[in-house]
């Protein structure tokens, strides 16, 4: 995996994102999300996390997962096995590239229980991010 060329980019104090030192191939794992796993009905909800099945969650780590950003036309996305959470390249990533997934994409959580504004920059963008 990639994990020791991903860096976070603290550019301003408000706003930390990913990015990889090194091109990425395509189609290739990057890193796992590794807090503590969530299950049941409800979850804490002081806590941040990412969905990973119906009532399963994986919540933050400490780690620079954390700061993997969304966006509406990522260059990664998640590939969820149980309860375990890999980010994959969708393409290739050039070395100083952010690192980003679409957030939405892992949730089962309809438009009226989880939203967010999103604000990627996009062409595309959508706006607003929703299960």
């Amino acid at each position: 995996m990639y994990k020791d060329y991903l860096k976070i980019n603290t550019g301003s104090a408000d706003k930390k994102s990913v990015y990889t030192t090194v091109k990425i191939p395509a189609q290739v794992p990057i890193i796992e999300f590794t807090g503590d796993v969530y299950s049941g009905d409800p979850i804490p909800t002081n806590i941040d996390t990412l969905q990973v099945g119906p009532n399963s969650y994986i919540g933050y780590s400490g780690g620079i997962t954390d700061l993997i950003d969304h966006h509406c036309n990522p260059n990664c996305y998640l590939h969820i096995a149980g309860v375990r959470a890999i980010l994959y390249s969708l393409h290739e990533i050039a070395a100083g590239s952010e690192i980003t997934f679409d957030y939405s994409t892992s949730s089962t959580e309809t438009h009226d229980t989880w939203k967010m504004n999103c604000n990627c920059g996009s062409p595309t963008c959508r706006k607003v991010i929703s299960g």
